[in-house]
C-alpha cells in the first residue's frame, strides 16, 4: 500500500511538471502514466468499477468545490441564458435526439428499447469541469467564453445525472413514462435539491461566522458541499445540483459578508456606525433583537484574506483529488473489450460530437457570438468520471450492459485525448482572433481602432500607448511565475480616475484623451524602467513593480499622486484619483492577485481616496 501511495505521488509530480512544460492539462499525463505503470505492475493497483464509483462519489464534493467557489457568480448571472441553453435545454434535446436516432445508427441492435439508448447517451452529456477549467486557464480567451464553457461543464453534470436517474432509468425499467410524470419528478428533484442546497449553505454560513481559525473555516466550507450532497442523495434527489446551489449561494453570502465587513470596519473607525449608539427607545423585544443583531454583526466574520487563503488551498486539494480520480480511471481500461466494440465506439463518438457541434452553433447564431467560439466550446466537451459512475449504475441484467460500458469508457478516453489535442491546436492556431475578441470586450478599445494594426493593437492601448489589458495580463502571468520560482517581491499598483465619466461629459472625449496622455507621461516619469504599466479598464491603470517593498511602492504612489495633483491644479481640472497596492503572495493565482488589489482600491474609495489601499 505504501508503495502504491509513493507511485501515485510520483505520477502526480511528473504530470504536474509535464503540464508546466507543455501546457497540456494534467489529466492527460496522469492517465497516460497511470496506464503505463499499470501495464508494468499489473498488481500494484486493483480497481473494480464498484470501488471506482465509491471513490468518485467521495471525491465529488472535493473536486467540485474549487471550481464552483472560484467561479464568478456575477458573470454566471450575466451569461445565464447561454449556460441554460447548453447545460439544461441542450442536454435534454441532445438525449432525446440521440435516443430516437440510435436505432437508425445501429440497425443490428433493433431490439434495444428507447429507454436503454437514453441510458447510454445521458451519461455522455456530462462534460468534465476539471479539464475545461484547466484548458481555460492555459490560453488568453474572452472572459465570456470562459464563463460559458466552465458554467456549462458544471451545470450539465447535474442535468445529465438527473436525466439518467430520473428519466432514462425509469423509462428503461417501466418501458413507458408519461410527460406529466416526468415533469412532476423533475420539478420535485430541482425544487427539493435547491431547498437542501440553500438550507445547508445558510447553516454553513452561520457556522463559519463563529469560527476564528482559517483552517476551521476551510473545513466548514467543505462541510457545506459534503452535507448538501449527502442529504440530497439520502432523499434520492440530485446531490450534484445541491452542491452547486449550496456553494454558489455560499459564495454570494461570503462576498456580501466581506463587503459588509469593510463597511463596518470603516464606520467603526470613523464613528459613523449605528452599532455604537445606545438604543434607549423601543420595547424589550426590539432591544433583544437589536442586541442579537449587534452580536452577529460583531462576531468573527470571514475576512477577504482568509477567504482567498482557503480558495488557494482548495485548488491544491482539488488537484490531488483529481489526480487520484484520473489514476483510478486509467485502471478501468480493458483494451480487449474496447477493441471488441470499436465500431460502436467510433459511431457514437462521431455522432455525439456532431450533435454537440449543432447545438453550440445554434447558440452562437442566437447570441451573435463569433463563430470561432463554436469549435472551442464543442471540443471543450471532454467526458469524465461522472460519466462512468452513471453507466456503471445500469442494471446488471441488461443484455447490452457490457457494450454500453465499453462504448462510454472508449468515448471518455477518446474525448479526453482527442478533444484536448484538437482544442489545443485550434486555440493556438486562432490565438490572435481570440485575443481580438478579448479586446472587443474592453470598453477602452474602440472597434474602429481594432482593425488598424493587428500586432500593435494586441499589445498597446491606442489612446495612451501603454500596454493594454491583454498584454498586461500576459506580463502579469510571466512575472507571477518568475516571482514564485525565484521568491522575489512583486507588487501591483492600481490607479483609478474615480470621476472619469464626469470629466468625459464635461470636457469631451478628445480633450479627455489628451489628459490621459499627459497622465501617462506623469506615471512613466515616476516609475522605474523595469516596471510595467497597463491600461486595464477605461478609467483604470495598473503598474507592475518588480523587486520592490511596500515602502518603495508607497514612495512611487506618493510621487505620482503629488505630480497628478499639481497637473490638475495647473489645468484647473477636478481629477479625483484613487490608489491601491497589492503585494503578491506565493501560491496566488492571477485572479486572486488582481482581486485583492481591487478590494484595496475599494477600501481607499470608501475613505474618499484620502489614503492608499494596501493589501498584502
Amino acid at each position: 500500500m505504501i508503495e502504491a501511495l509513493a507511485i501515485i505521488i510520483v505520477i502526480v509530480l511528473l504530470s504536474r511538471l509535464f503540464e508546466e512544460i507543455t501546457k497540456i492539462p494534467i489529466n492527460l499525463p496522469l492517465i497516460a502514466l497511470s496506464f503505463f505503470v499499470s501495464l508494468l505492475y499489473p498488481d500494484l493497483f486493483h480497481v473494480t468499477p464498484e470501488f471506482f464509483d465509491e471513490i468518485l462519489i467521495m471525491l465529488l464534493p472535493v473536486i467540485l468545490f474549487p471550481d464552483v467557489i472560484n467561479l464568478s457568480i456575477k458573470e454566471v448571472k450575466e451569461n445565464f441564458d447561454a449556460i441554460f441553453y447548453l447545460a439544461f435545454f441542450g442536454v435534454a434535446v441532445s438525449i432525446a435526439i440521440a435516443a430516437f436516432t440510435a436505432p437508425f445508427l445501429f440497425p443490428q441492435y433493433s431490439d434495444i428499447p428507447i429507454g436503454a439508448w437514453a441510458c447510454l447517451f445521458a451519461p455522455l452529456m456530462a462534460t468534465d469541469a476539471i479539464t475545461v477549467t484547466s484548458m481555460a486557464g492555459k490560453f488568453n480567451l474572452p472572459e465570456r467564453l470562459k464563463v460559458i464553457a466552465e458554467g456549462e461543464s458544471l451545470f450539465n453534470d447535474a442535468t445529465a445525472l438527473i436525466a439518467f436517474f430520473f428519466v432514462a432509468l425509469p423509462l428503461l425499467q417501466k418501458g413507458h413514462i408519461s410527460p406529466i410524470e416526468v415533469s412532476i419528478t423533475l420539478l420535485e428533484v430541482f425544487v427539493f435539491s435547491t431547498l437542501i442546497g440553500i438550507t445547508v449553505s445558510l447553516l454553513g454560513f452561520i457556522l463559519i461566522k463563529f469560527l476564528r481559525d482559517p483552517i476551521e473555516q476551510f473545513f466548514a466550507a467543505y462541510l457545506v458541499a459534503i452535507l448538501a450532497f449527502i442529504i440530497a442523495e439520502h432523499f434520492h434527489l440530485s446531490g450534484i445540483f445541491a452542491i452547486l446551489i449550496s456553494l454558489m449561494l455560499f459564495r454570494v453570502l461570503i462576498d456580501k459578508e466581506i463587503k459588509k465587513g469593510m463597511i463596518i470596519n470603516y464606520e467603526l473607525k470613523t464613528g459613523l456606525s449605528e452599532l455604537s449608539k445606545e438604543k434607549r427607545g423601543g420595547n424589550l423585544l426590539k432591544r433583544v433583537l437589536s442586541e442579537i443583531q449587534n452580536f452577529v454583526l460583531k462576531s468573527p466574520a470571514l475576512s477577504n484574506i482568509s477567504f482567498r487563503a482557503y480558495r488557494k488551498e482548495a485548488i491544491y486539494v482539488g488537484l490531488f483529488a483529481n489526480a487520484v480520480l484520473f489514476i483510478l480511471m486509467a485502471q478501468l481500461i480493458n483494451v480487449e473489450t474496447l477493441l471488441k466494440y470499436w465500431k460502436e465506439i467510433l459511431i457514437v463518438f462521431v455522432f455525439s460530437t456532431i450533435l454537440r457541434f449543432g447545438l453550440v452553433s445554434g447558440l452562437m447564431v442566437l447570441k451573435g457570438f463569433p463563430l470561432r467560439w463554436v469549435n472551442a466550446i464543442t471540443f471543450a466537451g471532454m467526458k469524465g468520471g461522472l460519466t462512468l459512475i452513471m453507466i456503471h449504475a445500469l442494471p446488471e441484467e441488461l443484455p447490452y450492459r457490457e457494450m454500453f460500458i465499453s462504448i462510454v469508457l472508449g468515448i471518455v478516453f477518446l474525448s479526453i485525448f482527442l478533444y484536448t489535442f484538437v482544442l489545443l491546436y485550434y486555440l493556438a492556431k486562432h490565438r490572435k482572433e481570440f485575443e481580438l475578441d478579448m479586446l472587443k470586450e474592453e470598453t477602452c478599445v474602440p472597434d474602429s481602432v481594432i482593425a488598424e494594426d493587428l500586432e500593435q493593437i494586441l499589445e498597446k492601448d491606442p489612446i495612451t500607448g501603454v500596454f493594454n489589458k491583454l498584454k498586461f495580463n500576459k506580463l502579469l502571468k510571466q512575472e507571477i511565475a518568475r516571482s514564485s520560482r525565484f521568491k522575489t517581491p512583486l507588487s501591483l499598483i492600481m490607479i483609478e480616475i474615480v470621476n472619469y465619466d464626469e470629466i468625459k461629459e464635461k470636457l469631451g472625449e478628445e480633450n479627455l484623451n489628451k489628459i490621459l496622455k499627459s497622465l501617462r507621461e506623469i506615471v512613466l516619469s515616476d516609475i522605474d524602467i523595469l516596471d510595467f504599466i497597463g491600461r486595464i479598464a477605461e478609467n483604470k491603470a495598473a503598474i507592475l513593480t518588480i523587486n520592490k517593498t511596500i515602502e518603495d511602492d508607497l514612495k512611487v504612489v506618493h510621487r505620482i499622486k503629488t505630480d497628478m495633483e499639481e497637473f490638475a491644479k495647473k489645468m484647473n481640472i477636478p481629477i479625483k484619483v484613487c490608489f491601491a497596492i497589492g503585494s503578491f503572495v506565493d501560491g496566488e493565482t492571477v485572479d486572486i492577485f488582481l482581486e485583492k488589489t481591487e478590494e484595496a482600491l475599494e477600501r481607499a474609495k470608501m475613505k474618499n481616496c484620502e489614503i492608499v489601499g494596501i493589501s498584502i
